[in-house]
């Protein structure tokens, strides 16, 4: 009888580990996604998550203010740094590139990039005055002499180049203003591949996407999109490949909110939408999660309807400062 009950507790011991074990790997993989990691493992860091519109705050469910958002690439023991979509805040959010947790705010706002980082590129999925002012903070930081790739759709670098606010003035000498083009891949440096995926939103205007592509997987950003039809080209189409990873438009939750003034018709296509042209069973193959959140969007409340719809599909929203190693 002994031998039997210290069997049977050996055994809910035994299984007591296997649960601990399942929780702390899921928690890991939405933290740093980091498998397999090797001397050419790259790291994609969410620096931010949320869609800049007017002086609105958009909160975690913690309740702590969102950063814009925005992502850095970096290669493992390397000391390069890619970054899309930097905005006002780039380079405070820097500061968080290589802590797990936010550091406390620090006065006055840093004026360059962290030491022991060199910027080797940036790229945009879309032009606003947050990014412009993102471009021109990054480009002050660079030590003189020196010169960076800036890459965006065709529309996009036009724009740039002939800035209206002058916000560029005088710094477009610091960039190298590169088309990336659907579907061509772009070889940043040695170590970092990136696929451009064209969304266009009307004649006048083209956002794009990036698929990265690592030595163990691959993920797709897209925060910034013109419709449905993006989504799913981006996901099935053979010319980008497949990716493990989706960070997508977090712009609406479904087709009941309204267009915002200013947003093109079927721009920011509704969460609920994704859903719907994605198979059932898709999160045992693909980890999706959603970006750039505006003020409002009601997915922001843990506890509410939106927030267990996605839940119960195994999608959710991802959080500031989430790594992910491919």
């Amino acid at each position: 009888m002994r031998q039997k009950c210290t069997n049977l507790f050996g055994a809910r011991w035994l299984l007591c580990l296997v649960l601990l074990g399942c929780v702390t790997e899921t928690l890991q993989e939405e933290r740093r996604f980091r498998l397999d990691i090797d001397e050419q493992a790259i790291k994609v860091k969410v620096l931010g998550t949320a869609a800049v519109d007017g002086d609105q705050p958009v909160h975690d469910p913690l309740g702590r203010p969102r950063s814009p958002a925005a992502l850095a690439i970096c290669a493992e023991q390397d000391p390069v740094l890619h970054l899309i979509d930097p905005t006002a805040m780039i380079l405070e959010q820097l500061r968080t590139l290589d802590a797990l947790e936010p550091p406390e705010p620090l006065e006055p706002a840093p004026e360059a990039l962290p030491k022991g980082r060199a910027l080797r590129s940036i790229l945009l999925t879309h032009e606003n005055p947050e990014t412009l002012e993102g471009v021109r903070l990054l480009l002050e930081s660079l030590e003189p002499g020196r010169r960076v790739p800036v890459y965006a759709s065709p529309q996009v670098l036009r724009k740039i180049a002939n800035d209206p606010t002058l916000r560029l003035r005088g710094l477009l000498e610091r960039a190298e203003l590169r088309e990336a083009q659907d579907g061509e891949p772009l070889l940043l440096g040695t170590e970092v591949l990136l696929t451009p995926i064209a969304s266009p939103v009307d004649p006048e205007r083209t956002f794009l996407g990036f698929r990265i592509e690592g030595s163990r997987r691959a993920l797709l950003y897209l925060p910034a999109c013109g419709g449905l039809t993006t989504v799913q080209r981006a996901l099935v189409d053979e010319r980008y490949g497949p990716v493990q990873v989706a960070l997508l438009d977090g712009g609406r939750f479904d087709h009941r909110e309204e267009q915002k003034p200013g947003w093109p018709i079927g721009c920011h296509p509704p969460m609920t939408g994704v859903l719907g042209i994605l198979p059932e069973g898709f999160a045992s193959r693909l980890l999706l999660r959603f970006t750039r959140l505006p003020a409002g969007n009601p997915a922001l409340d843990p506890d509410g309807r939106p927030a267990r719809v996605l839940a119960d599909r195994g999608a959710g929203l991802v959080e500031d400062g989430t790594e992910y190693w491919l």
